[in-house]
C-alpha cells in the first residue's frame, strides 16, 4: 500500500506557533449546526430517490426531510427527532459513516498548512462518534486530541483538535462517523486561534532524530497471546518516537511503543498503543459486518500496526500488517505479485481500558534466513494507523515502501553492543597509532578525543537502564565516532597506496 507524504518543518512551525498566538477562533464554518433548519426534498429531486430507501422522517407532503447541514455521504438513518434534544428544537438520529456538511459561508473550507481545527458536538447513544477532514490540494489531517465518549443515557460533549499537513492543502470537507444509532446535536467546527486551544504536537528533537531499536536475544521465546508478560519484554527496552505521518518533524502526542526480542528462530515484537475505551472499540469493530476480504479491511480496520522489515544484505523485506480487530495483510513489496506474497508470521491481541498490545512473531523463514544472528544491519519501520491518522516511527518521506529510510534494529542487547564498539575501537585506536607514526599521519588530535569519547560514555550500572532517547542519543553518537575511524582507515590506505607507488 503506497501513500504520499510530505517532509518539512520550518513552514509548518512557523503557521502553527501563528495559530496559537491568536485569541479566539473563527466562526463555526458549518450550516446550521445546531440542527434548528430541516428543508424539504421533493420527489422530483434526484436527491429524493437516493434518500427514499433509508430510515428519514418526512414531512406531511410527503417529502423528506434533511437538516440543512447535510450535503452528501453513506447515510442509513437520518432522522429529525424532537423530543430527546440537547438545545433548541430539534437534534440528529444518525447513523453513518460519512455525513458530510455544508460549508457556512464561502470560503469557509479554505484550509492552509498547519491549520488546527476545533470539532464539537453533543452525542448521545450506543456507539462512537467522531469528525474527521477529508483535505484536498495535497495535504492530510490528522487527530491530535480526542476527548467525550458518547453515552446511551445521556448527552456528552465530543472534542477534537486536528491538524492539517500535507504539502499543499487548500480545502478541507468535514465528515461525522457514527456506529450504532446516535443523537447529534450542537455541531462546531472552527480554525483555532487560541492560545489556550495549542496542541501538544512537539518537534522531533535533533539528538534523537535516528530511529534504532535493540533486541536482546530471549531465553525463552514468547507466548503470542497479546499479553506483554514473559520475561524477555521486561528484559527489552521500550522504543518510541512516532512522528505525524504528513508532518514528519513532529510527534504525536500519544505515543505507542515497541519492545524487540529475538532468538534463532524468529523476531519478536511487543506493542503498546494508548486508546481510550480500547476494549469498548474492539467490541464494536468484532459486531460490524465484514464488507468483503477480511484482510482487505486491515488498513480501514480503525486500528492497526504495519511493521516493514529488512533482513541484512538483502533488497527483499516483508511488510506485516495487523488490525485490532484481528485482520492480517502481509507482503513482500509493492505491486499485486508481491501483495501476493503469504507469510507464516503470528501475532496476538489484547485490548483493555486504556491501550491495546500486540504480539507479533515473524520466523527466519518469511525473512529468508536459515536462523537469526546476533547482528546489525536490520532495517525496521512501524506504522501506528489510529482512525486513518498514521504515525510512522522512520521518517520515510513520500513512500512508506522505501527500506532506506527505515530505522536500524540490533539484535543484540544495547550493552552488549556497546561494550563490543568500546573493544573494536581500542583495537582500532592502537592500530591506526601505530600506521600513523609510520607513515607521518596528523592522527594524534582525533586518536584523542576518540579516546576521551569512549572514556566519558556512560557505563550501565547493575539494575538500571537506559531509556530509549538515552540509547538513541548515543548510538548516533557512536555511529559517529565509527565514521571517523573508518575515515582514518581510509587515510592509512590512501597513504600507503601513494607510498608503494613513489619510485
Amino acid at each position: 500500500m503506497k501513500r504520499y507524504l510530505t517532509l518539512t518543518l520550518t513552514a509548518l512551525l512557523a503557521l502553527v506557533t501563528a495559530a496559537h498566538a491568536a485569541d479566539n477562533l473563527t466562526p463555526s464554518l458549518i450550516r446550521d449546526g445546531g440542527m434548528e433548519t430541516w428543508r424539504e426534498v421533493p420527489p422530483e429531486q434526484p436527491l429524493f430517490n437516493r434518500l427514499k430507501t433509508l430510515q428519514v422522517s418526512r414531512a406531511d407532503n410527503g417529502s423528506i426531510l434533511m437538516p440543512s447541514a447535510y450535503e452528501q455521504g453513506g447515510i442509513s438513518v437520518v432522522q429529525r427527532e424532537d423530543k430527546d434534544v440537547f438545545s433548541g428544537k430539534f437534534a440528529l438520529r444518525l447513523k453513518a459513516e460519512s455525513f458530510y456538511f455544508y460549508e457556512g459561508f464561502q470560503g469557509a473550507y479554505a484550509a492552509r498548512r498547519g491549520d488546527i481545527y476545533v470539532s464539537r458536538f453533543m452525542a448521545k447513544g450506543k456507539g462512537s462518534a467522531a469528525m474527521h477532514l477529508t483535505v484536498y490540494g495535497g495535504g492530510s489531517a490528522y487527530t491530535l486530541e480526542q476527548k467525550g465518549t458518547p453515552q446511551p443515557d445521556k448527552w456528552t460533549l465530543i472534542e477534537q483538535r486536528i491538524l492539517v499537513g500535507g504539502a499543499t492543502p487548500d480545502r478541507i470537507y468535514p465528515r461525522l462517523s457514527v456506529t450504532g444509532d446516535m443523537l447529534i446535536d450542537d455541531v462546531f467546527i472552527a480554525r483555532v486561534l487560541r492560545k489556550e486551544d495549542a496542541v501538544a504536537a512537539q518537534p522531533v528533537p535533533q539528538e534523537y532524530d535516528e530511529r534504532i531499536a535493540f533486541a536482546p536475544a530471549a531465553a525463552t521465546a514468547p507466548v503470542i497471546d497479546g499479553q506483554l508478560d514473559e520475561e524477555c519484554w521486561k528484559a527489552a527496552t521500550p522504543f518510541s518516537g512516532f512522528r505525524i505521518a504528513s508532518e514528519q518533524g513532529l510527534l504525536v502526542p500519544e505515543q505507542a511503543s515497541v519492545r524487540a526480542a529475538y532468538d534463532e528462530k524468529a523476531i519478536y515484537l511487543g506493542f503498546e498503543i494508548p486508546l481510550a475505551d480500547a476494549d469498548r472499540v474492539l467490541a464494536e469493530l468484532k459486531a460490524k459486518p465484514r464488507k468483503g476480504d477480511p484482510a482487505g479491511e486491515v488498513y480501514s480496520a480503525q486500528h492497526s500496526i504495519e511493521v516493514f522489515l529488512q533482513p541484512p544484505g538483502q533488497a527483499r523485506y516483508v511488510q506485516c500488517v495487523a488490525s485490532l480487530d484481528g485482520c492480517r495483510f502481509d507482503g513482500t513489496g509493492l505491486g499485486k505479485e508481491n501483495a501476493a506474497w503469504t507469510g507464516q508470521w503470528t501475532f496476538g491481541i489484547r485490548a483493555a481500558k486504556d491501550r491495546w498490545t500486540l504480539e507479533m512473531r515473524i520466523p527466519a523463514s518469511d525473512l529468508n534466513v536459515r536462523r537469526i544472528a546476533s547482528t546489525e544491519g536490520w532495517r525496521l519501520n512501524i506504522v501506528d494507523n489510529r482512525e486513518g491518522n498514521y504515525a510512522t516511527w522512520a521518517a520515510v518521506g513520500n513512500n512508506y515502501h522505501s527500506p532506506f529510510s527505515f530505522g536500524a534494529l540490533v539484535t543484540q542487547d544495547f550493552a552488549v553492543w556497546r561494550q563490543g564498539k568500546l573493544n573494536t575501537w581500542d583495537t582500532l585506536r592502537q592500530k591506526h597509532s601505530a600506521a600513523a607514526e609510520k607513515l607521518h599521519l596528523a592522527f594524534t588530535d582525533r586518536l584523542g578525543r576518540t579516546a576521551r569519547f569512549s572514556q566519558a560514555l556512560p557505563a550501565p550500572t547493575a539494575g538500571a537502564r537506559l531509556d530509549w532517547q538515552a540509547i538513541t542519543r548515543i548510538y548516533a553518537q557512536m555511529n559517529f565516532v565509527d565514521a571517523v575511524y573508518r575515515g582514518m582507515e581510509a587515510e592509512i590506505a590512501y597513504a600507503r597506496m601513494l607510498s608503494s607507488t613513489n619510485p
